[in-house]
């Protein structure tokens, strides 16, 4: 719950060395008031990752973390929006036009 948060913390990207599969096991400096992160774990493939660019460019000022960004272009997809000057419907990022099918 929101009650237990104790503190803020940064937490920074910091790229893995190109030879970072041979390092495994080596010890990690720790600091008490910052984090890192170096892969994030895609669940749909089961494995780690680089991160994602819009991760690393994000700059809090904007107003939007790339999170809520996504969320809102989802939910964006989920309405239909017709295009009246060429009589087209476009839904979920596919284009109906008068005479096609939909199943």
């Amino acid at each position: 719950p929101l009650g237990s948060v104790v503190s803020k913390v940064a937490v920074k990207y910091t790229p893995p060395p190109p030879n970072w599969s041979m390092m495994g096991g080596l010890p990690v400096p720790e600091k008490k008031e910052e984090f890192y992160f170096k892969f994030w774990y895609d669940t749909d493939k089961g494995r780690f990752e680089e991160p994602l660019s819009e991760y690393l460019d994000w700059n809090s000022a904007d107003g939007c973390c790339p999170a809520c960004v996504r969320r809102a272009e989802a939910d964006r997809m989920l309405v239909p929006t017709l295009d009246e000057k060429h009589v087209t419907l476009t839904y979920k990022h596919v284009t109906y036009t008068a005479g096609d099918y939909v199943y």
